[in-house]
């Protein structure tokens, strides 16, 4: 079977992240390893879904018409702050956040800067904004895999 990939996705990449759901979401692998998801397996999965929807949200609320999705401690700030302990915990591939997560809203490498932060060499930040590109939380990838996340705030 041949799948299309377009010309700017790595193949190595799309199978990482395919690999990736399929050991998470997939009952029927555990299953025959001997054993079913567990429970916090499947709250990290609804966590990704609330955090994309969330995401989704924010964008669409232009004209801000829901304080609710910006308050702060609101669902929306404990959602992406669950998230990022979780990420961090599970020291998770920076392709596999992309893919349960979705296109950060930027991307930092070593050597670059993002308010006033140096990203260190052998780094990258993946940004997710919050509200707007001031306050937001960016997870710490080095080797391969995310582990630290972090808020910007701009301490407004």
């Amino acid at each position: 079977m041949r799948v299309a990939i377009g010309c700017d996705m790595n193949p190595r990449i799309v199978l990482q992240v395919l690999v990736a759901f399929l050991v998470i979401s997939s009952p029927l692998l555990t299953a025959s390893a001997g054993s079913h998801r567990s429970a916090s397996e499947a709250e990290f999965e609804q966590l990704a879904v609330r955090f994309r929807e969330y995401r989704h949200q924010l964008r669409e609320d232009t004209d801000r018409q829901r304080p609710e999705l910006r308050d702060w401690n609101g669902p929306v700030h404990e959602v992406m702050s669950e998230v990022g302990k979780r990420v961090e915990t599970k020291h998770l591939s920076p392709e596999v956040v992309k893919g349960l997560l979705g296109k950060p809203d930027e991307v930092f490498v070593g050597g670059s800067h993002h308010n006033g932060k140096t990203v260190p060499h052998g780094e990258r930040h993946l940004v997710y904004w919050w509200r707007g590109g001031h306050d937001y939380l960016y997870l710490i990838a080095r080797h391969g895999q995310v582990v630290r996340s972090a808020w910007w705030f701009a301490g407004e």
